[in-house]
């Protein structure tokens, strides 16, 4: 069964005149939207032809050519230099988390027998009676 997303299913009469969204352009090129947009930032993607307030399209023809092109081309060397830079930094990113979440499960839980030494004193082993 066809997505919404999938280009094949286009009339060839109507494929001159159709127009898709960001979401089914980055879905051809199997990219988050983000990437999509940056590709159009970098001027290596095409312009859209409509744009709207919460309707901007793309020509179903430029679409295809562009991710023909890509796919005979291959990635141009700045767009691999900057796909492998966003990778690194999310990497970074998701070891920050890693450690802060593995330092977080080191520490004693509240209550527990770990945590019952905790240096408060004057309270003469009266918690919680009255």
């Amino acid at each position: 069964m066809p997505t919404k997303n999938d280009l094949s299913e286009v009339p060839a009469a109507l494929e001159g005149v159709a127009l898709v969204s960001a979401a089914t352009c980055a879905a051809t090129g199997n990219i988050s939207l983000s990437q999509w947009y940056a590709e159009i930032s970098a001027g290596l993607a095409p312009k859209p032809v409509v744009q709207r307030p919460r309707f901007t399209r793309w020509s179903l023809v430029e679409v295809r050519a562009y991710w023909a092109r890509v796919a005979t081309q291959g990635i141009d060397q700045t767009v691999a230099l900057r796909m492998a830079a966003q990778a690194k930094k999310a990497s970074d990113v998701a070891k920050v988390k890693r450690h802060s979440n593995h330092a977080a499960q080191q520490r004693p839980a509240y209550g527990s027998a770990e945590s019952a030494d905790c240096g408060v004193e004057g309270l003469g082993g009266q918690v919680g009676s009255a």
